[in-house]
């Protein structure tokens, strides 16, 4: 039998896998790894609010999902935030419009993601960044993807210098994933702005 795809992983998980499936499961460490990162998946879904998903935000997640899922070896990382203030435009470290910026310093296993949060008049946001390794270096190509309740907030390419530009974000809570080529990092809460209460 060929690995299991990660719908027959996810069924057999679920009680729904027929006995052959079950069995190659118990064999395959491959597969048993694989299904290890969707129950870690999974279960960080399981502290998200629960929310309705039209047709169209179904589709743009599945798209998302076949262009950023899951891949075997893919370490997660969980960042956390290290520092954070206001720089004037002529020392801020990564390209992006001039203007007031806030700056913010995350860690996550061996690398630093440094974001430029800069104001765009009308609770709007520009969001520049870069992620660098453990030696300072460019982490390389990946996707930034971030996302709010109400589904993709915004996503686009890490370039070859680690860097991200994503434009024109409302203020608010977002969660922020990095996909780079063996990780994936998560940031499970970050705010832009004044969080809006309404």
């Amino acid at each position: 039998m060929t690995h299991l795809s990660d719908e027959r992983a996810l069924a057999v998980f679920g009680g729904n896998g027929s006995a052959a499936e079950r069995e190659h499961l118990a064999g395959c460490e491959q597969c048993r790894q694989d299904l290890s990162r969707w129950e870690f998946l999974l279960a960080d879904l399981d502290e998200l609010e629960r929310e309705q998903v039209d047709a169209r935000e179904l589709h743009v997640l599945s798209s998302l999902f076949r262009e950023l899922g899951p891949a075997s070896g893919r370490a997660v990382l969980t960042g956390r935030l290290r520092s954070s203030s206001a720089v004037e435009p002529a020392i801020a470290a990564v390209r992006g419009p001039a203007g007031a910026v806030q700056m913010f310093d995350f860690e996550a296993g061996p690398y630093r993601v440094l974001l430029q949060v800069l104001p765009q008049g009308g609770s709007r946001f520009d969001v520049h960044g870069q992620v660098t390794d453990e030696r300072g270096e460019p982490a390389g190509r990946g996707r930034v993807v971030l996302g709010e309740q109400s589904g993709v907030a915004a996503e686009g390419p890490i370039d070859e210098f680690g860097e991200f530009h994503l434009e024109h974000l409302a203020g608010g809570v977002y969660r922020g994933t990095w996909w780079l080529q063996e990780h994936r990092i998560d940031f499970l809460s970050l705010l832009l702005g004044e969080a809006d209460d309404g």
